[in-house]
């Protein structure tokens, strides 16, 4: 029995000092998780207040980034129309003043297409369309003008993304060929058409347009002068692009070929449109002056309007 009783006061003593073991790592746990969380807890804050800074910090150069684009673009708004003021010929006020309108029409026109793509750019096809849509569909035409129903006007090339910079100077542009055309050339008669197209030369570095007319009225060759429309074509593709332009006065027509080094007019790439723009742009177009015949313009076969 003492034999027994002292084997047992062992094992009771084994056991204690185990038990007392385990509360003792259950103890240096216990501190070490309470003082990561103290850290943590003490240091999140700190966290927090550098993340708020950095994104007020973010916000505000954004802002002035902002800021400064839109100084920039009212800026060179601003020059355009001060350009279309002065060199608008003044013989005849009732003309002058529809001209200006167009003119203004077509930067306007710019503007809210670069708008609905946070100004990224513009795809070209799109901004071809807006900027011959005051010549597309049934509408009254402009004095001497006619109002043919056979689809007039015909566009033909792959999407380019134009970079934001160059979509005001390229619709100023379109807007002067289509003004032309409609006015003298191959959109004031029946049975007359325009095609423009466009392509890439990756190879030589350039975006290649062309603008041809015909069955319009007889061309009798170069003008003897030149005008505002053709002018401006030529000083926007190279003054404002960096471009080239070529004018043939053909019988048949007129034809413009326009080269403009990619490295001043593409886009690396542009943001698919948000639902909200893509409906807009399936909704009909708001109204617009009429300056000349309004026409449809259709998308040559194998291609996408």
């Amino acid at each position: 029995m003492q034999n027994g009783a002292v084997v047992g006061a062992v094992e009771v003593y084994v056991d204690q000092t185990a038990q007392r073991a385990r509360y003792e790592w259950a103890f240096l746990l216990t501190g070490i998780l309470t003082g990561v969380l103290i850290l943590v807890a003490g240091l999140l804050p700190l966290g927090v207040a550098y993340h708020q800074a950095r994104g007020r910090r973010e916000a505000e150069a954004r802002q002035a980034l902002l800021a400064r684009e839109v100084d920039h673009r009212a800026k060179n708004a601003l020059a355009v129309v001060q350009s279309v003021l002065r060199l608008t010929p003044k013989g005849d006020p009732v003309a002058y003043a529809r001209a200006v309108e167009g003119r203004v029409m077509a930067l306007s026109r710019a503007h809210a297409l670069l708008a609905e793509g946070a100004w990224a750019g513009a795809d070209l096809r799109v901004l071809a369309e807006r900027e011959l849509a005051p010549y597309t569909g049934a509408g009254p035409a402009a004095a001497g003008g006619a109002v043919p129903s056979a689809a007039a006007a015909l566009l033909e090339g792959p999407p380019v993304p134009i970079a934001a910079t160059a979509v005001q100077p390229l619709a100023m542009v379109l807007h002067e060929l289509a003004t032309n055309a409609a006015k003298h050339g191959a959109l004031s008669a029946p049975g007359g058409r325009v095609r423009l197209s466009w392509s890439i030369e990756e190879r030589a570095g350039l975006l290649r347009l062309r603008w041809a007319e015909d069955g319009g009225p007889a061309v009798p060759g170069p003008p003897r002068r030149r005008g505002f429309g053709s002018t401006a074509i030529d000083a926007t593709a190279r003054g404002q692009l960096g471009g080239t332009t070529t004018f043939d006065w053909a019988p048949a027509g007129l034809s413009v070929d326009i080269a403009l080094p990619l490295r001043r007019v593409l886009a690396p790439s542009l943001p698919p449109p948000t639902p909200a723009v893509a409906a807009a742009r399936s909704s009909p177009p708001l109204p617009q002056p009429s300056l000349a015949p309004r026409r449809p313009v259709a998308a040559l076969p194998g291609t996408t309007a």
